[in-house]
């Protein structure tokens, strides 16, 4: 369904203006404005927002939409989504979100579902995406967002630095602990490993050991943390021991802060999404460029679970309560479109995922990190979707911190963890017994 149609565009003039008049006056939410000058775009400033911004215009070439964008900080993005579904203002059309946060918006009608649109749209083509990438755009089994970005974890590493060392990517996690230790017995600055152990992102990175060790943060059946169990425990405690091969900066920092530290020290490896390698690898920021190798995180069958990857990216979707909301699918469907994979990568964003575009010789040379992706993503899937979890990841973030820094007992900590969590889920109702 694209307005530059013009067969299509007359047809769905017909059928809003339709709508429009048989809506009820206090509904604006129902009708659909059919012929829309403008549309409004709110999102944080990344570079997947970047290229958003640089297609708009050729949209407007298409279709006379001007698409204005308005920036808020990215910690935002979900409290003023929830605060519009509320209120069902309509202050703007399309919203990015962290797919976490869907487990607060949707329930406060903060957005639309979007299988009618995926169903009729066959340029759109949403089978061009993993099913792992489709339910990572699910909420209680409907879809609710568009990949904006696809940033699986991955390990980063300096080939130059494991070249000089006869090192290869580590494919286990016995190697990724090894590599550690010998590019810090270098000296002389090198590091070898980048974190992040600050006490808002050191979850994160442990949930994603965790869970490509067999382990899970949540009983999938129940929701009972198992923060506490030996084995959870024993995969913390092996996380923890690569801190003593961290730099400084990124044992109280967050993602940016580690992601810094491999451009500008000579850091072994860093695990964390996708999405940075563009940063990483900017010869003109960057003294890493040229030299970043990207390796799968290990997976091995250690724990209770079959071992997963932890799904990330920006997702995009319409407000529930625009009134502008075919329009805004169709610059969805048009900004995100085969067409104009290029543009995401002129940009320096991450690409969407299609798998035409992780398997497309062209694109894979361009941006030699995609060959690894598809096979992360086929065994990947997003952390639980329940409005509770960003508070649970807060909570161990700071206690993983504390045993960083501070030398608290690892034991104890995440038994009074687990007990918080636990109170945490049942309080909100989430612990299905």
């Amino acid at each position: 369904m694209k307005f530059k149609s013009v067969a299509v565009f007359a047809a769905l003039t017909s059928s809003a203006l339709l709508l429009s008049a048989c809506a009820p006056a206090d509904d604006a939410a129902e009708a659909q404005i059919a012929d829309p000058d403008e549309i409004t775009v709110m999102v944080s400033n990344v570079p997947s927002a970047g290229a958003l911004k640089a297609i708009a215009p050729l949209y407007r070439e298409e279709t006379g939409i001007t698409v204005t964008f308005v920036e808020v900080p990215s910690d935002q993005l979900a409290t003023k989504a929830v605060l519009d579904g509320q209120s069902k203002s309509g202050s703007f059309d399309i919203v990015q979100l962290d797919q976490p946060t869907l487990a607060q918006v949707v329930p406060a009608g903060g957005l639309q579902p979007l299988d009618r649109y995926l169903e009729e749209d066959t340029e759109y083509d949403i089978d061009d995406f993993s099913p792992a990438l489709q339910e990572y755009s699910k909420f209680d089994g409907e879809t609710y967002g568009l990949p904006l970005s696809t940033e699986p974890y991955v390990n980063f590493y300096r080939t130059d630095v494991f070249e000089e060392l006869g090192l290869e990517a580590p494919t286990t996690w016995d190697e990724v602990d090894s590599s550690a230790e010998q590019v810090s017995a270098l000296g002389d600055g090198y590091h070898g490993y980048a974190g992040p152990y600050g006490p808002a992102a050191a979850a994160e990175r442990y949930f994603e050991r965790l869970m490509q060790n067999g382990g899970r943060v949540l009983d999938p059946e129940t929701n009972e943390p198992l923060l506490d169990t030996d084995f959870a425990k024993e995969i913390l405690a092996d996380f923890i021991a690569l801190a003593e091969y961290t730099p400084e900066v990124a044992l109280s920092g967050v993602a940016s802060d580690s992601a810094t530290a491999f451009q500008q020290e000579s850091i072994g490896q860093n695990i964390n999404p996708s999405g940075w390698y563009g940063r990483l690898d900017d010869p003109e920021a960057s003294r890493a460029a040229g030299n970043v190798g990207v390796a799968a995180v290990p997976s091995e069958a250690n724990g209770p679970y079959e071992p997963q990857n932890i799904l990330k990216g920006w997702l995009i979707g319409v407000n529930a309560s625009s009134t502008k909301q075919d329009a805004a699918w169709d610059f969805l469907a048009f900004a995100l479109g085969k067409e104009n994979v290029q543009s995401f990568i002129d940009e320096g964003a991450p690409v969407v995922g299609r798998t035409s575009t992780l398997t497309d010789p062209t694109f894979v040379e361009q941006l030699p990190y995609l060959e690894h992706l598809q096979p992360t993503i086929d065994s990947g899937a997003a952390l639980p979707s329940l409005g509770e979890f960003p508070q649970i990841s807060g909570e161990v973030s700071q206690a993983i911190n504390s045993i960083v820094l501070e030398g608290a007992d690892l034991d104890s900590t995440m038994d009074s963890v687990n007990e918080s969590v636990w109170t945490l889920l049942e309080q909100g109702g989430a612990l299905q017994k």
